[in-house]
């Protein structure tokens, strides 16, 4: 069975516009096709870090200030998903707003491993997910 209703979960801090049907029809899309992006954590000696970066930021502020400072790296946002719900088959799953860096090499950086490890979630990439809002995806 496929997912086919998604919605607003949750309003995070900093949300902002408004998500469209067409746009929950393309992560539903990702979603039903596991459309999912590897995520790495990247080697310490292989960028700088940002001056301004503080323990308060968020993922999307924190991709945003790693990409300022490193050549060739930009900010990626999508979602995370617990892979645990997706393998249970669970009638819903959670998506949460993330960002993520793409290095010049074209990797996924993961920044914030304590919040979203690589062992437990998977990426979808999708421009909506830096609007904040993370997302509920129901198969009824």
């Amino acid at each position: 069975m496929i997912f086919t209703n998604i919605k607003i979960a949750k309003q995070n801090q900093g949300c902002y516009g408004n998500i469209p049907n067409e746009v929950f029809q393309e992560i539903l899309l990702l979603l039903n096709t596991r459309s999912y992006s590897n995520r790495n954590i990247p080697s310490q000696r292989s960028y700088k870090t940002p001056k301004d970066i503080s323990e308060e930021d968020q993922c999307h502020a924190t991709a945003r200030k790693f990409a300022e400072v490193n050549d060739g790296w930009t900010r990626v946002s999508g979602y995370i998903i617990k892979i645990s719900a997706l393998e249970a088959d669970c009638d819903k799953v959670y998506l949460w707003a993330h960002s993520v860096v793409e290095d010049a090499s074209g990797n996924l950086l993961e920044l914030m491993p304590t919040f979203s490890s690589l062992e437990d979630t998977i990426f979808i990439k999708h421009p909506s997910g830096i609007q904040g809002y993370d997302l509920i995806a129901s198969k009824n």
